[in-house]
């Protein structure tokens, strides 16, 4: 359970986070370089990436929730003050994302984008509540001492991980298609 918690939280931070900068990075190169690259097929993939996320992070909530039901606060916070906002976060990251399985609306990249951000909404919030608390210190001593540059720093490295993997999975993209355009000539585009 530990082994699979420790996965899930990698692919969270290095990949799950980085989705709604990598998507708006593709949109915005297929805006600019029109039909240039594979944009598609990289949307495409990160279709499937969110739906096979959340089909495994709901098991192991599920499992979890069955197997050590106190590790897992669910009780507490499904029935507490905050109710509403918790049930709507578990909707949001555990049945939203698997809208993208019908056809029509998986082909759509803003749908896709919108579905990122709401599978972490939660998180994105924390985020922003953090940032703004830090921000609005007005009675600390010298609160401006280095917040601004790493909220910065913090905001740059978010979009530029999403354009690192943007242009990754591009390439990869790319370098398949030649791949198989070279042992195929006939099958060229």
């Amino acid at each position: 359970m530990e082994t699979a918690a420790a996965i899930l939280d990698f692919l969270d931070v290095h990949v799950i986070f980085s989705l709604l900068p990598l998507l708006v990075w593709l949109l915005l190169i297929e805006r600019i370089f029109k039909n240039r690259f594979r944009t598609k097929q990289v949307i495409a993939l990160v279709r499937w990436m969110v739906i096979g996320y959340t089909v495994v992070s709901t098991l192991f909530f599920i499992a979890g929730m069955i197997v050590s039901p106190d590790e897992f606060a669910f009780t507490h916070r499904a029935t507490g003050r905050y109710a509403f906002a918790y049930w709507l976060m578990l909707i949001c990251a555990t049945a939203f994302p698997l809208t993208l399985l019908h056809r029509k609306l998986g082909r759509k990249p803003f749908y896709i984008l919108l579905v990122v951000f709401l599978m972490k909404i939660g998180f994105y919030f924390e985020r922003f509540v953090i940032i703004t608390t830090s921000l609005h210190r007005d009675y600390a001593p010298g609160y401006f001492d280095g917040e601004i540059p790493f909220i910065a720093l913090v905001i740059v490295s978010f979009l530029l991980r999403g354009f690192v993997l943007a242009v990754v999975l591009l390439a990869i993209f790319e370098l398949l298609a030649r791949m198989k355009s070279a042992r195929h000539p006939e099958l060229k585009n």
